[in-house]
């Protein structure tokens, strides 16, 4: 802890001008006076410190002056750290989130930031975090290639190739490639992400049997994946489709598929074309029929 102390108040001496330096310091001062303090078995202080510490990194640090020094990546990774490991809570990293896009205009800069920020995830094993992220890091149209890592950015979104579906089965593993969902008479593939009990899911459910007729008659093959992580609970819920690809592997929403597809929530649905594009991603089944129609 004490480093990373170090690393935050390096970082936000490098951020001010002399002229800030004095009141700026002092509030830093503060923070680590507070961090001396926290012992580690005390959540309740830690988390306070991290609340601090955080807030002053996207509300007060000049991220323009920051870029290009010795403690760009450490500061980001620091807060990464702070975020998933002591808060732990994704509205909260998304405010934060929010703040810091807002001040990175350069879209070099800002594709270092976002690229730094998936890294950095991904090490410590929050791959689910990115997919949370994902929507504002392409809304914010800075970023004109995601290669390399920027590549995690968009999974699952319109005009990409769908990944293909892993389906488990107690010992067995069958691939479902996505170019060969609509195949026979279909011309396209509704794929159906969700969970048992999701208000939403529930009211998807309840509207979609009537459009049933409708939809199979545009040629529309439908495959739904649950997020259930109990196998009574999944098969209470799959017998009252009225279709019979339905699929679960009992691994939540970090399961293969979902994080293939990049789902943050449920429902997420997917129109897939015949050659296995994605042409839709949404939650609104109106905007589904209106898609097939």
């Amino acid at each position: 802890m004490k480093k990373l102390i170090t690393v935050l108040f390096l970082a936000f001496l490098c951020s001010m001008s002399n002229a800030q330096k004095t009141d700026q310091t002092e509030k830093i001062a503060q923070i680590i006076a507070t961090t001396k303090n926290i012992n580690a078995a005390n959540a309740a202080s830690e988390k306070e410190y991290a609340k601090g510490a955080i807030k002053y990194i996207a509300e007060e640090i000049d991220w323009q002056a920051l870029y290009g020094s010795e403690q760009w990546s450490d500061i980001i990774s620091s807060w990464v750290y702070l975020q998933t490991s002591v808060i732990m809570d994704f509205y909260y990293f998304k405010n934060d989130f929010k703040s810091i896009d807002s001040k990175i205009k350069d879209p070099v800069q800002y594709a270092d930031f976002v690229g730094k920020l998936a890294y950095f995830l991904t090490q410590q094993n929050k791959k689910d975090y990115i997919n949370f992220f994902a929507p504002l890091v392409r809304a914010s149209g800075k970023i004109n290639k995601y290669d390399g890592i920027l590549a995690s950015y968009i999974k699952g979104t319109p005009g990409t190739y769908a990944p293909d579906l892993i389906i488990k089965d107690q010992n067995k593993t069958t691939v479902l490639k996505s170019k060969e969902l609509a195949n026979g008479d279909y011309t396209k593939t509704l794929l159906i992400f969700y969970a048992s009990g999701c208000a939403h899911c529930e009211i998807l459910f309840q509207k979609l049997p009537s459009h049933l007729d409708n939809i199979k008659a545009k040629g529309v093959r439908i495959i739904s994946l649950s997020a259930d992580q109990e196998e009574k609970v999944f098969k209470e819920k799959a017998k009252t489709f009225l279709w019979k690809d339905v699929f679960c592997d009992y691994e939540g929403i970090k399961g293969t598929n979902f994080q293939n597809y990049g789902i943050i929530g449920t429902p997420t649905i997917f129109i897939v074309d015949h050659d296995g594009k994605i042409i839709l991603r949404t939650s609104s089944l109106d905007e589904v029929l209106k898609k097939i129609n």
